[in-house]
């Protein structure tokens, strides 16, 4: 009997460790996904090459969001830098000195700006989608990295498809690979603005199990966007977050707007309990019907 008890009393001792484990890295387990998750929407206009700024920016919000017990923080698009391609390409921006500087502005996956929100993340116990200009090697990509509540880079999404009609400076690339991905919340998608256009990312992500799609933006709205977006997540059978520097969406599965805060700049937060359902209507697909069509007309 004595042994029993001993035993019992050691697994309570594991038990109460492997809690207090999991409560100081602020992440929750898998089989808590179907709780309610609060989620705010990081919306302001970044200042372009001004990274010091932006992250003073990000911290602020960050700070207000997690003090209201919000639990995934979104950027917009490039965050950190303020979304430079577009200044780049026109005629009078255009100089080997400006393309240096925006070659110089880009940060590795390991540099001061990543591990800066990620102490942030880490500190504040919140899961941080972070929006920013990537440098691998010498080749750049628009990207999102989800930093986890400890800290940790949990997934990198990089840009697949570009607005842009071509791909300049020569070290400016597109990503290659559309995954969705486990965290402690369930199984969720990033795509960066753009590619919110393209049907087939968002069925890619939708059919690799993504329950909750977030799309950091930093393009082009309107009404004709809010529509869309509305057949994107009826079609995936996911909920849409678009955060842009100036309105952010929250749209449900059925296609439903149940945010709108356009033309404004601040914290929007939403509560969310993700479906693990694939969508019916992409399960039903016939892929060898329209597989050979995919590839469209040849790209000039």
């Amino acid at each position: 009997m004595n042994g029993v008890l001993r035993r019992l009393k050691y697994s309570a001792v594991i038990l109460f460790i492997l809690l207090m484990i999991s409560h100081s890295t602020g992440t929750r387990s898998m089989e808590n996904s179907s709780n309610p998750i609060k989620i705010a929407s990081l919306s302001f206009v970044p200042v372009k090459w001004k990274k010091e700024s932006n992250l003073v920016t990000i911290e602020k919000l960050a700070r207000e969001a997690a003090a209201a017990g919000a639990e995934i923080l979104v950027t917009p698009e490039g965050a950190v830098e303020g979304y430079l391609i577009d200044e780049l390409l026109k005629k009078e921006n255009r100089s080997p000195q400006s393309e240096q500087e925006f070659y110089n502005i880009a940060e590795p996956v390991d540099g001061s700006a990543v591990q800066r929100i990620s102490a942030l993340a880490r500190e504040l116990g919140v899961d941080i989608i972070l929006g920013m200009l990537e440098r691998e090697d010498t080749v750049l990509y628009n990207s999102v990295f989800w930093i986890d509540a400890r800290g940790k880079i949990l997934h990198t999404h990089r840009k697949t498809h570009m607005a842009q009609a071509y791909y300049q400076p020569a070290f400016y690339h597109p990503g290659d690979s559309l995954n969705a991905f486990d965290t402690s919340y369930g199984r969720f998608g990033m795509m960066i603005c753009f590619e919110r256009q393209i049907p087939e990312v968002v069925n890619a992500l939708a059919l690799d199990g993504a329950t909750i799609l977030f799309n950091p933006s930093y393009g082009s709205r309107g009404e004709w966007n809010d529509n869309m977006l509305r057949t994107r997540a009826r079609d995936a059978n996911a909920w849409l977050i678009f955060t842009h520097p100036l309105q952010t969406l929250i749209i449900s599965p059925s296609g439903e707007i149940m945010v709108n805060n356009n033309d404004k700049e601040g914290i929007t937060y939403y509560e969310i309990t993700p479906d693990q359902k694939i969508s019916a209507r992409i399960v039903r697909r016939r892929p060898q019907v329209f597989i050979n069509k995919l590839s469209g007309p040849e790209q000039k």
